[in-house]
């Protein structure tokens, strides 16, 4: 594994703390890997009847619109 710095909010290490506290997972790094896992599975994964070319649009288009400012919902 390869190991990457980021930056999250306090209240992200308080809750992963606590997840890691009930015995939900054994270590904040495998919390995080989990959540990565599920979130690379929804967004390139997983998209129902979706080809490559829409799926890689639809992403381009979150990450313009996110660049500008916008927020999105689907």
């Amino acid at each position: 594994m390869r190991i990457i710095t980021v930056k999250i909010p306090e209240a992200y290490v308080r809750e992963l703390d606590e997840l890691v506290r009930l015995g939900i997972y054994p270590s904040r790094s495998e919390a995080i890997r989990v959540a990565l896992r599920e979130l690379l599975k929804k967004e390139l994964y997983n998209q129902a009847g979706e080809g490559d070319v829409q799926r890689a649009v639809r992403i381009q288009s979150r990450h313009l619109l996110k660049r500008k400012g916008y927020t999105y919902d689907y």
